[in-house]
């Protein structure tokens, strides 16, 4: 039986990803050595030398590796043009050429399929008989794929939420119920110094910023080992609704436990929706005040969207995300039930204003802002009302001028 060390574990693996007609590749039972066989005098008889044919592995294992790898990359440009590099034929080739534009992700690749194509190496080894187990579980162990925060221009940042999640584990055990990655990294969209953004699901807490501040160890020590920014924001399950609404609508990927959904939560009383509707409707008038438009907007926004949220439930309905709270609104409460369709109108409107001045696109003047809050007092007004009035019979509240779109 040959020890791992007879074997050069890198020409095994080449062979094993070799599906050229021009020749096999075979392996010495005796000597270890790994060579290639041309045709023209026969192929050497296995039984009488002691060889070993080494048949090449499906071409799908070297793509995998590829997808595996493309999807560690932090450059968003480099991460583009590599994932369109593996499209359809030619890809092994064109993934190449793409590398070449990209120096350190070049020698990354390298060390990536390196350590992959010799783990295989050993596998082969073992499934043949040729090597110990004991001694291969070591070989396989010491040639784990490299850290993504060790090689250059990469971020695994799904493998780092991970990695926090376990340890925040240690730190809560059995009040910690979900780890949540959300954001750029979650929807796959990430600009490369982009933050790794993470919501965690507790159990209960008294203190949101001692919870925060308990985090803190953990989250700088992971930030620093993989030059990244982390950030944790402790929710209870109670406040999934709120405020995890908004990550629901962008995506969400759980890294430990199951990620929670609204109906998942006990459910917050219609009366605490309105009132942190008008919570949101005073700092937007105080926002207004100080000429902060694009916040007042934003905060006009929630504001409407809570409204509507606490007609919604005492329909019995729970969109899971704004914009089915916006569409349920418009069927369900104006649609079936009678509400003004105007309040519909604003509220998609207010959805819509709310998504361009979030994301800079345009800005909020002080008329728009006013007009957004004004809309977003009407459907409160309408909302609390249509609550307060037996179903069906209920009038709409005034509606405030809104001008068209």
């Amino acid at each position: 039986m040959l020890a791992i060390d007879d074997v050069d574990l890198a020409d095994l693996a080449l062979a094993l990803e070799d599906h050229s007609d021009e020749h096999t590749w075979w392996l010495d039972a005796h000597s270890g050595e790994v060579r290639p066989h041309f045709g023209g005098g026969g192929e050497p008889d296995a039984n009488a030398d002691g060889t070993v044919a080494i048949d090449p592995l499906p071409v799908a294992v070297g793509y995998g590796d590829m997808e595996d790898f493309v999807a560690y990359v932090r450059d968003v440009q480099a991460r583009d043009l590599l994932e369109r590099a593996i499209v359809g034929r030619g890809a092994f080739r064109r993934f190449k050429d793409a590398l070449g534009q990209f120096p350190e992700l070049r020698r990354a690749w390298f060390a990536f399929h390196d350590a992959r194509g010799e783990r295989r190496a050993i596998e082969w080894l073992v499934e043949h008989e040729l090597v110990g187990a004991p001694g291969a579980e070591q070989a396989l162990a010491d040639r784990a794929d490299p850290e993504a925060g060790d090689l250059p221009g990469l971020l695994d940042a799904h493998g780092l939420a991970r990695r926090v999640a376990l340890d925040l584990r240690r730190v809560y055990r059995r009040r910690l119920r979900a780890v949540l990655l959300v954001g750029a990294w979650a929807r796959g969209e990430a600009h490369p110094e982009a933050a790794v953004e993470l919501v965690v699901v507790l159990d209960g807490f008294g203190d949101r910023w001692a919870e925060k501040r308990r985090m803190e160890r953990t989250l700088w020590r992971h930030s620093v080992r993989n030059g990244a920014v982390v950030t944790a924001l402790p929710v209870l399950l109670e406040e999934i609704p709120v405020l995890v609404r908004g990550a629901l609508d962008e995506g969400v990927r759980a890294v430990e436990g199951r990620a929670p959904t609204i109906h998942d939560a006990p459910d917050p009383a219609i009366a605490r929706r309105l009132e942190l509707a008008r919570r949101e409707l005073d700092a937007a008038r105080v926002l207004i005040d100080a000429q902060l438009c694009a916040g007042a907007l934003s905060h006009a926004y929630r504001g409407a969207l809570l409204a509507a949220d606490a007609a919604l439930v005492a329909t019995g309905e729970h969109a899971a995300t704004p914009s089915g709270t916006v569409a349920a609104f418009g069927q369900r409460l104006v649609v079936e039930d009678g509400v003004a369709p105007e309040h519909a109108r604003a509220l998609r409107r207010l959805y819509e204003d709310r998504h361009a001045v979030d994301h800079a696109l345009v800005d909020a003047p002080p008329v728009e802002a006013r007009e957004a809050i004004a809309a977003a007092d009407a459907i409160l007004a309408a909302c609390a009302q249509w609550l307060a009035t037996p179903r069906g019979t209920a009038a709409a509240a005034p509606v405030a001028p809104v001008q068209s779109a």
